[in-house]
């Protein structure tokens, strides 16, 4: 297990550390994203099917994210599947939102380093707050409404997160 903190640049400094040193055969990213899609909820799981940054759109390693799909499913935990958009924090910009259902900040930049070392990749994740579309961009809710949904959810859910996580590397 590696921690890094959100986003690009924290990302990038310890990502080639980390690869050189372990050598993984797949990276798993875990975590917390904001939710989108309509039947979306706080609390359900999701495997990115793709991984967009503006035009930019990433293929996760299909084989991986299907054992974690049979995994969630064994569990009977929800999940979905679809695109995550890696964006800054407050906006979200996406032209074929009809299959976008998660947002992050840092999903696509490790997507693009694993793809350039090679090595598969997987985004599971746990939707910690829903956001809201308002014209074009998507708006999380109000920043305290944000901070305590996500609060009350990451808690909530680490357990769950370490089922799944049981699960899938002990059986």
């Amino acid at each position: 297990m590696w921690k890094c903190g959100m986003g690009k640049k924290r990302l990038e400094e310890s990502f080639s550390q980390v690869v050189e040193r372990v050598r993984p055969d797949c990276i798993v990213l875990s975590g917390f994203c904001g939710g989108v899609g309509e039947n979306v909820q706080p609390g359900d799981f999701f495997i990115a099917e793709r991984i967009s940054y503006g035009e930019e759109l990433l293929q996760v390693d299909n084989e991986e994210k299907e054992k974690w799909v049979k995994c969630l499913e064994k569990i009977s935990f929800p999940y979905h599947t679809g695109i995550l958009i890696t964006r800054k924090w407050w906006t979200v910009h996406w032209k074929r939102v009809n299959k976008v259902m998660a947002v992050d900040m840092e999903g696509f930049w490790i997507g693009k380093l694993a793809k350039e070392k090679n090595i598969p990749f997987v985004v599971v994740k746990i939707i910690s707050d829903r956001v809201r579309e308002k014209g074009k961009r998507f708006y999380p809710f109000s920043f305290l409404f944000q901070i305590s949904e996500f609060l009350k959810y990451r808690w909530k859910n680490l357990s769950r997160l370490n089922r799944l996580l049981e699960e899938f590397f002990y059986g």
